[in-house]
């Protein structure tokens, strides 16, 4: 183990700290968007109910019966 190149030692921390620094510094922001929007969109769906839980899932539980229905 003589070889003491940047190919040798150094390549493999490089790639390290390029991933944490350039494809995962990204990850957190693009969570908290995700989440956000997410959360937006329940917001604006669960309210065209007007508030009322059993109307929610009774749209849920017929949306699966004629999915249920397509797949026959």
């Amino acid at each position: 183990m003589t070889d003491y190149s940047a190919s040798a030692w150094e390549a493999p921390i490089l790639n390290f700290t390029r991933m944490i620094g350039g494809n995962f510094s990204k990850l957190p922001i693009n969570c908290k968007t995700f989440g956000d929007d997410y959360a937006a969109f329940t917001v604006s769906r669960y309210s065209g109910f007007n508030g009322k839980v059993g109307d929610f899932i009774l749209a849920f539980v017929f949306n699966i019966m004629g999915n249920s229905l397509k797949f026959k």
